[in-house]
């Protein structure tokens, strides 16, 4: 019995002392910020398909299994590749004085690119080990994780990656007032790197193409129900479902890295039975069709100026199938004369549409 005691009592020193070190450490660091912690890899196997299109070997189709697999967002490169982001460490963010304010700490920060047609692996970027070599980035801290794109340069392709200026804490803040940025730009096909000044960089769309690719824009549908469910009507009566999750139809174009290509994301309930030029572009997406898991993600890549809105949405649609344009208005936000109208036709929408200010490109709306 007395052995027993013994043995709870030391058990209880033990733990006694183990949260005093504690204590004391965060005391004398200082440190008493709710850290959290993050370990996160995806893997090249989360790639179920790909495809490249029978009529122009750029363009392609590759699905996602989302749980598993590769971010659909920023990821895609042209040549087929994609992008894996492996990252561990800590983060930490607060208000204060009416900012936001994060700390990042990393153990680990890889980009890996992979050959979507092949699986294998074409280039990979330690972001630590570039930190370690940079004198320029001592000061500097990895922005937000996940936030990362690529761009096209003189018809060069970077990786891109936000960095901001420590504050005195270690922290940064972005937004109005932000943290001095730089940015730095990894080519896809050499593997060097350079650091460049706080820019935004995207790629230049001919002004056609952009003129068409509006039309794919929520916000010139004049918004008389709760947001964005007029748009999400018209594409539902159109055969096409939208939202979060389950249904999802989403269109792309600024955050590409190159000029003039989109990427439509869709779910497979979205796959229309029969769609001639859709399946005679990519035979063997016909197999998803009837593939019941929401957590699949399809992505479709077209490039060149010559995709009308009118053949990219005919693409998602059954054969047969009329686009209508039932109760769509357009804001007077975007009309060329400041008021609302009834759109019934692509011939209304590019009509009536204010492109006065475009110039001859242009790189955001």
């Amino acid at each position: 019995m007395k052995l027993r005691k013994k043995r709870i009592v030391s058990i209880l020193t033990v733990l006694l002392l183990a949260v005093g070190i504690v204590i004391f450490l965060m005391r004398e660091t200082g440190d008493e910020r709710d850290w959290h912690y993050f370990d996160s890899e995806t893997s090249i196997e989360g790639v179920l398909f790909a495809q490249v299109s029978s009529e122009n070997s750029d363009d392609i189709v590759y699905i996602l299994h989302e749980v598993d697999g590769l971010r659909s967002s920023n990821s895609y490169l042209l040549g087929h590749y994609i992008v894996q982001l492996s990252r561990a460490g800590r983060n930490f963010d607060e208000m204060k004085d009416g900012r936001h304010y994060y700390w990042w700490e990393d153990d680990r920060f890889i980009f890996r690119v992979y050959d979507l047609l092949t699986r294998e692996l074409f280039r990979e970027f330690d972001l630590l080990q570039i930190l370690e070599h940079e004198e320029v980035l001592e000061n500097y801290i990895f922005g937000l994780g996940n936030v990362f794109y690529a761009i096209e340069i003189d018809g060069e392709i970077y990786l891109v990656e936000m960095l901001y200026e420590r504050l005195e804490d270690g922290s940064f803040n972005i937004g109005e007032g932000a943290s001095s940025r730089k940015n730095l730009l990894m080519h896809i096909y050499t593997g060097e790197h350079r650091i460049v000044e706080d820019r935004n960089p995207r790629a230049i769309h001919s002004r056609e193409f952009e003129i068409q690719n509006s039309f794919f824009s929520n916000r010139w549908i004049a918004q008389h129900s709760p947001m964005y469910e007029d748009y999400d009507s018209f594409l539902e009566k159109n055969g096409i479902l939208r939202g979060e999750g389950i249904g999802s139809f989403w269109f792309e174009s600024h955050i590409l890295p190159t000029s003039d290509t989109v990427r439509v994301t869709l779910t497979a309930n979205n796959l229309p039975m029969e769609n001639e030029r859709l399946y005679t572009l990519f035979p063997d997406l016909r197999q998803f069709r009837d593939h019941e898991d929401d957590s699949i993600s399809i992505n479709i890549i077209l490039t060149g100026n010559h995709w009308t809105a009118e053949d990219i949405l005919s693409l998602f649609m059954e054969d047969g199938q009329e686009i209508t344009f039932e109760g769509v208005i357009m804001h007077g936000d975007f009309s060329i004369d400041g008021e609302e109208h009834e759109i019934h036709s692509f011939e209304d929408y590019f009509r009536l549409r204010d492109f006065s200010e475009w110039g001859e490109v242009r790189t955001e709306e």
